[in-house]
């Protein structure tokens, strides 16, 4: 394989990493249907697919730090490395599914991995934050580590172990927007002005890549900021509407039967 194709975004290695990470979700959710995987066993799987994709990471990552003589004594991790993203938040919660008793949180934590991994893994996989080389092990984890969340995500409703309906829509939505607010008090928190050092988790600082049609900050931060919220509030609609309007179909069909027997 030639390594010196263009490496960014919307260049021949982005579409054929993007053409096999398609072909890794297709085959991932086939699979799991075709043997009847319970989901407590896809749980365990993305918790070693998240392990092995934070390891990869964070080697890649860090950095030297030296002593006062000028010694090396050790590794300091990048700032923008560190987990507050959201695909990266998913994480924390796949281990608190593993460890937690509590069938309530489990279907909670569920329902929100279901629109927030597989939309923000979707995002990620179109516009990436990386350069795409194929003799760079971080493009292998970055790429492989979204489509085996979106697949994840995407499992979750079709195991029907979890009941996605309007009430997990209003939880998973005050869950997103609370987290994105804490993200702009994060970045502010780790960012140094002094050293010209900055983090932007959840892109709530500037838009994951320049140039974007949509995200981009050509009328300004608080125009950009709306412009997220709008497409956050679109996304996590489009995603629900499947099991929200035959609901509300079937309600309103059950509700005519009635009138009609009446």
């Amino acid at each position: 394989m030639n390594n010196n194709l263009p490496i960014g975004p919307y260049q021949l290695n982005h579409f054929i990493f993007l053409g096999i990470s398609i072909l890794c979700i297709i085959g991932t959710i086939l699979i799991a249907k075709y043997k009847k995987i319970p989901l407590k066993y896809m749980i365990i799987f993305m918790l070693i697919v998240s392990i092995i994709s934070e390891f990869i990471k964070m080697i890649h990552y860090v950095e030297p730090s030296f002593n006062e003589l000028g010694i090396e004594d050790g590794g300091i991790l990048q700032k923008e490395a560190l987990p507050f993203h959201m695909c990266s938040i998913q994480i924390f919660l796949i281990i608190i599914l593993v460890l937690t008793k509590n069938e309530k949180l489990k279907q909670t934590l569920l329902a929100f991995i279901y629109p927030t991994g597989f939309m923000g893994a979707t995002l990620s996989l179109l516009i990436p934050t990386i350069d795409i080389e194929f003799n760079s092990l971080l493009t292998y984890q970055y790429f492989f580590y979204h489509a085996f969340l979106i697949a994840f995500g995407l499992y979750i409703p079709l195991s029907k172990e979890v009941e996605i309906n309007f009430k997990t829509f209003v939880k998973s939505s005050i869950i997103l927007t609370s987290l994105f607010i804490c993200s702009i008090w994060v970045n502010s928190l780790l960012s140094d002005p002094i050293d010209q050092t900055y983090t932007n988790f959840f892109f709530s600082r500037k838009p994951p890549i320049e140039g974007l049609p949509y995200l981009n900050l050509n009328q300004g931060w608080p125009v950009y900021i709306l412009k997220v919220i709008i497409l956050g509030v679109t996304l996590m609609t489009l995603v629900h509407l499947p099991f929200l309007v035959p609901k509300k179909i079937g309600k309103n069909q059950k509700t005519k039967n009635v009138n009609q027997i009446d």
